[in-house]
């Protein structure tokens, strides 16, 4: 079976929304999809468009019509064309502990460092995303305390990879400071961040800020359900921490970042609970 060339010349007309658009029919036959190609790519065209095809292909007429480029996604057969265009759109990502107990003796100074470095090239080699941990006094296995300070050093120095925090600790944090964080991430990163939230795993960790592990869930839901507003009236949600009467989020110009995720520890009761928000 043949995909027509009038068919699909209808189907892209229909979905080629920008005047810089680039449409690839997906083929064996076609030059080695590299990095670079997506690089170059991501910076001459607002819209890829990928055409692919099963059994004998797709008519000759339509990449003539079209003006299409054939690519191939590898030198390895896949069973039809749908497969090679979700191998295409596969996202790839750095998550990052900052981890320093093979090498004591590396200053922190270095440490941080090194970490900008490596995710200014991960930048330059066109990965798409970049997380990473918050842990507190957690000597050797990760170190950043702080993901929103490495974060707004990190979006001066990278121009396309997306960033974010994987998790903010949401009960070590005011909820409020959270968001006011989160929209200057947003601009510093133009658009890039990525927002993630979670309850948290070290024990250790709350003991030190004097907050209560057995309520950890019950902060993280509250934070959540501030964060997300952009005029809360906190006094009807707040039982844990005292707050004014009523706190505007959007006066400093927050506004909702997307994606955000949640993180979740795998008991049945998180999830749950996240599931019903």
């Amino acid at each position: 079976m043949v995909l027509m060339a009038d068919s699909i010349v209808r189907a892209v007309e229909s979905v080629k929304k920008q005047k810089k658009s680039k449409i690839i029919i997906l083929s064996p036959k076609g030059k080695q999809f590299t990095q670079k190609m997506a690089y170059d790519w991501s910076r001459q065209y607002s819209q890829l468009i990928l055409i692919s095809g099963r059994y004998e292909g797709i008519d000759e007429r339509a990449k003539k019509i079209l003006r299409a480029e054939e690519v191939s996604i590898g030198p390895y057969v896949m069973t039809d064309g749908d497969v090679g265009a979700m191998e295409s759109l596969m996202k790839i990502g750095l998550f990052d502990h900052m981890q320093k107990h093979d090498h004591p003796s590396l200053s922190y100074t270095e440490l941080y460092k090194n970490h900008l470095e490596i995710l200014e090239f991960a930048d330059q080699a066109g990965m798409d995303f970049y997380f990473v941990a918050e842990h507190h006094f957690d000597m050797g296995f990760s170190e950043c305390p702080s993901p929103g300070a490495f974060l707004g050093a990190a979006s001066q120095r990278t121009k396309r990879i997306r960033l974010g925090p994987l998790v903010y600790v949401l009960p070590l944090w005011n909820p409020i400071r959270v968001a006011e964080e989160v929209a200057l991430l947003d601009n510093l990163t133009q658009g890039r961040l990525e927002c993630a939230f979670g309850a948290g795993i070290g024990p250790f960790s709350f003991a030190a800020y004097n907050i209560p592990w057995d309520q950890k869930r019950e902060m993280t839901l509250e934070a959540l359900r501030i964060i997300k507003g952009i005029c809360v009236p906190i006094s009807r949600i707040s039982a844990i921490r005292p707050a004014p009467e009523t706190i505007r989020l959007d006066d400093n110009g927050i506004h909702p970042v997307r994606p955000v995720r949640v993180g979740r520890t795998g008991t049945v009761g998180s999830c749950e609970g996240l599931g019903r928000r």
